[in-house]
């Protein structure tokens, strides 16, 4: 397991630095898997699900933002006015996985629509970038995952998993993918 100390409190609403970062000049499966894997999503409190009297939240949007962020390729947590990547502040908006979804959808910092699941894991295989998504039309917050080489993916959710199935996250429901350049 990696080493997590440099995560300190679960605050949410901060962004993180990650020790391992990926750049477009550098991509590749294994820095995928390093990038992604440095954030222990299966067992750092981060991620972890929290129970309330009301309901339960999951942090798909956290673990997304923050492995984005450590590629150079952030799919943001806050916005501004504009909808361009801001810090947490009054003035600004925090984004569901809905939000963010919404945000991937009008190819905003280089990200763009895969045509099909063949190109999604093509391109996480070159160690590209890839968030499958979700978005839920009941009023509920739908669903964002990191895609990993070799058709798998990495979560915090309702079961937060590493190097899983897509169906181990998303079930039957219909999954678009979105890639960055």
């Amino acid at each position: 397991m990696p080493d997590t100390r440099w995560i300190d409190e679960p605050k949410r609403n901060e962004p993180l630095w990650a020790p391992l970062q990926s750049y477009a000049f550098g991509r590749s499966k294994e820095r995928l898997l390093e990038v992604a894997g440095q954030f222990a999503v299966t067992v750092h409190p981060r991620y972890a699900k929290e129970h309330t009297d009301a309901c339960t939240r999951t942090w798909c949007n956290i673990y997304v933002w923050d492995v984005t962020s450590a590629m150079h390729a952030e799919v943001p947590h806050w916005v501004g006015p504009s909808r361009d990547p801001a810090a947490p502040g009054p003035h600004n908006t925090e984004l569901t996985a809905n939000d963010m979804i919404d945000w991937l959808g009008v190819g905003r910092g280089e990200w763009t629509r895969m045509a099909d699941a063949d190109q999604a894991y093509s391109w996480a295989d070159l160690g590209r970038p890839v968030v499958a998504t979700y978005r839920a039309r009941t009023g509920q917050h739908g669903h964002v995952a990191m895609v990993l080489p070799g058709r798998r993916i990495a979560q915090a959710g309702a079961v937060n998993i590493f190097n899983s199935p897509l169906a181990l996250g998303f079930g039957s429901l219909p999954v678009v993918f979105f890639g960055h350049l």
